[in-house]
């Protein structure tokens, strides 16, 4: 009877485990989705928010959300590959290691904790509870009909900010500019405005990455990676564009003659007026004025405390610390404002 017991137990423990993960194995053009058990706790993770005591991962290489402590104790985590209620598709970007398929890349969350996960693959954006149950989706501009890029932000007055780039006019399918939205928390659209093009010339250039974050004052800052869509080998193009609260371009920057190998894949509002930009190419963390000045950085290639290896994702919580998801290392870094860096986690 004991034996019996056990061989119940042990079918149990495995639908549970197989409930918990999803979908795994699939191939698509892009890469193969890797399962929950094949690597370690995350798979180059990405998009990061903050709630009070609880820090939200986007963990793109397992297409799934992990709810952590910030102490790094997993809380939590929902999503695997799919369409249906919870499940997210390919973002359309690769881990640059494995060459796998990512998922959500990009998650905010609101002042009642509220999650939202830019579900690029889906074309949609989709709501969760503080705890990970579905609450709602709702699809993007229709005007965007082929969705490339797609960023969520928290916005300064509890609604939310989405920054998307698509094929709308333009017959090779290019995306040389971006639409920002500014959603309510049920998904209602209260302003949309359109990006000036990229430049010198539209037809050359596609936007490849898009990030998006809100100042305590409701100004809007998104980074624009630009890859050269001609047949020859062209330079890109990359940049960080600043917007009032009423949808006014205020200004547009970037490291032109000042650091070289700029690649700004994620962007975080700090204390004092400032803006935190997570550089791929350099794997540092630079520190900016809202008028474009470059006040300092930090970090560098490497696996130790304060290093990174493309780091794709930053917050900054209330005490100024900030919070890097250090994408190919795996893990998560906190620098405290004065410069100390806590362990890393999961270790």
């Amino acid at each position: 009877m004991a034996g019996m017991h056990r061989r119940l137990l042990v079918v149990f423990l495995a639908l549970v485990f197989t409930f918990s993960t999803g979908a795994s194995g699939i191939t698509r053009a892009s890469g193969t989705y890797l399962r929950h058990d094949q690597v370690s706790i995350l798979s180059f993770p990405t998009g990061i928010a903050l709630a009070d005591s609880t820090i939200y991962v986007a963990d793109s290489g397992h297409f799934r959300i992990v709810r952590f402590s910030l102490s790094g104790k997993i809380l939590g985590q929902w999503g695997s590959p799919g369409s249906g209620q919870g499940q997210f598709g390919p973002s359309g970007e690769v881990n640059p290691g494995s060459r796998t398929a990512l998922g959500p890349t990009s998650l905010a969350v609101d002042r009642s904790g509220n999650v939202y996960v830019a579900d690029t693959g889906n074309q949609r954006i989709e709501k969760f509870s503080p705890g990970g149950g579905f609450e709602a989706a709702w699809p993007i501009n229709p005007a965007v009909y082929l969705v490339r890029e797609m960023a969520v932000a928290a916005g300064s007055r509890g609604n939310l900010i989405v920054a998307i780039t698509g094929s709308s006019d333009c017959p090779d399918r290019c995306a040389a500019y971006y639409i920002l939205e500014r959603l309510s928390s049920s998904g209602t659209v209260l302003g949309q405005w359109t990006s000036p093009r990229l430049s010198p010339s539209p037809a050359s250039y596609v936007i490849s990455h898009l990030a998006v974050t809100s100042s305590h004052s409701g100004e809007v800052f998104v980074a624009v990676t630009g890859a050269a869509a001609c047949s020859k080998a062209c330079p890109g193009v990359a940049y960080v564009e600043r917007w009032s609260p009423r949808g006014r371009v205020l200004g547009r920057w970037s490291t032109e003659g000042s650091v070289p190998s700029w690649r700004p894949l994620a962007l975080a509002s700090g204390l004092g007026a400032s803006l935190y930009v997570a550089n791929s190419d350099r794997s540092t963390i630079e520190r900016w004025s809202y008028a474009g000045e470059l006040i300092g950085q930090w970090g560098g290639k490497g696996r130790g405390p304060g290093q990174f290896e493309q780091p794709g994702g930053l917050a900054v919580d209330r005490r100024g610390s900030v919070w890097v998801a250090d994408s190919g290392n795996d893990r998560i870094q906190r620098v405290s404002a004065s410069g100390r860096v806590t362990v890393p986690w999961p270790h």
